[in-house]
């Protein structure tokens, strides 16, 4: 957590900022390096996230996530429906059976994903790339 920034005189250099993160101590020369310092943290946190636990729902357009194609493992049996579950995120994901015209994608080629109450958070291409999600 950011508690500054807090200005001070820099070594000649003229303005700069000290910023206390966490448990450390950002000097910067400008609210610029300060700035990048900052979004580079928010990046590795984000990232943090274990990938085999990176819910469709809450992935952004473009990003990958695990598939039943790509890591059967991390998926348990289909069951009647032809849906399979996540064991991590408990999510569901069923082929699509619709071709999608503006995706230029035929039968099966993609994935519907639902949460644990049924509704639909998503669609996923069998590399694991989301298309759109709620």
């Amino acid at each position: 957590m950011v508690d500054g920034p807090e200005p001070f005189i820099g070594d000649g250099i003229g303005l700069g900022i000290l910023a206390k993160v966490g448990m450390d101590v950002l000097v910067a020369e400008g609210l610029d390096a300060l700035a990048n310092y900052l979004e580079a943290e928010v990046k590795k946190t984000s990232s943090s996230v274990p990938k085999h636990k990176k819910k469709v729902a809450s992935s952004q357009e473009g990003e990958k996530v695990r598939t039943p194609d790509t890591h059967p493992d991390d998926f348990g049996p289909r069951d009647s429906d032809g849906r399979t579950k996540n064991k991590h995120t408990k999510e569901e994901w069923e082929k699509s059976n619709i071709p999608d015209a503006s995706q230029k994608t035929h039968k099966g080629e993609k994935w519907k994903v639902f949460n644990r109450k049924n509704e639909k958070v998503g669609q996923v291409k069998e590399d694991g790339t989301v298309l759109q999600w709620k």
